[in-house]
């Protein structure tokens, strides 16, 4: 992209090195790199169909109704995030392989907690494939599970949207507890995990979004999130409307005159810093 002058744009400079204009609005259409990932991480959700609350089966069948992390995204957050070679990256939900592949794929270690053993054994085996090492912990990410403080320069992940898509994954998976209270309980403690492994002034990155209860009103989540980071200790530095330009979304359209609800089409990326101070929170030890 050159300006009138023949020069290389600013704007061309900022995308060869982040992948991404960084403004408030991110924008990130499905095409052909996406398309192409998709299909080399294996990334379909096959251990997961069925798992989505209320969903049809020939939603089950088709693969709608089956969550997945964009691998596009998930390379922009590890390249935009990680601050130095070899950063230590931490994911509480590791669900499927993208995160895992952006970390590694750019010479960042990935350490990813997992409730699934199926879940685990199936990225491993793509990870295998695209000779990748990330390194999975089978636990619940309310506990440390080993990792020791002040461990991990980042933490992304996309954490689960209460009871919205259950995982079975026994009677420490967050998405079976009975309450959204008891829910955002556990979820404080992930988080609580999170500040002890992260070093100082390292970032937090959660791709989250508001859902509705099964009385069809909004859940603030991401409000909710935005709370118990603070009182764990963190800052809330930055936040990113994610746009995921759906071509699905657009067969839901007609339904808004039947219930005055737009179709959503959008998450956030919530950003979150770790800086000490000894007058504020320190680590605590859940174990």
């Amino acid at each position: 992209m050159l300006n009138l002058n023949g020069e290389v744009s600013f704007e061309k400079c900022v995308i060869d090195k982040l992948g991404i204009i960084p403004l408030s609005v991110w924008k990130l259409a499905p095409d052909t790199k996406y398309r192409e990932l998709k299909n080399k991480l294996e990334n379909d959700g096959a251990t997961r169909v069925g798992t989505f609350k209320g969903a049809s089966d020939s939603e089950n069948e088709l693969g709608f109704a089956v969550s997945v992390f964009n691998p596009v995204l998930a390379e922009l957050l590890i390249r935009g995030y990680t601050l130095k070679p070899n950063s230590n990256v931490y994911d509480p939900f590791a669900g499927g392989i993208p995160r895992a592949w952006a970390t590694c794929s750019q010479g960042h270690n990935y350490f990813g907690v997992e409730i699934r053993q199926d879940q685990i054994l199936e990225n491993l085996r793509v990870a295998e494939k695209l000779h990748i090492k990330p390194f999975y912990l089978l636990g619940s990410s309310t506990e440390q599970n080993g990792l020791p403080n002040n461990s991990m320069d980042l933490s992304v992940a996309c954490p689960p949207y209460y009871d919205l898509e259950t995982y079975n994954g026994g009677e420490k998976d967050l998405s079976m507890l009975p309450t959204y209270g008891d829910f955002l309980r556990e979820i404080k403690k992930c988080i609580q995990v999170t500040f002890n492994v992260l070093k100082d002034d390292g970032f937090v990155v959660w791709v989250v979004g508001n859902f509705r209860d099964n009385k069809g009103r909004i859940v603030d989540f991401r409000g909710d999130l935005v709370k118990l980071f603070e009182e764990v200790g963190f800052h809330w530095y930055d936040d990113v409307v994610y746009y995921k330009d759906f071509k699905k979304a657009v067969l839901r359209v007609d339904l808004f005159e039947q219930s005055r609800k737009n179709v959503k089409t959008h998450e956030y990326i919530m950003v979150f810093k770790k800086t000490y101070n000894k007058v504020g929170k320190d680590e605590v030890d859940l174990e």
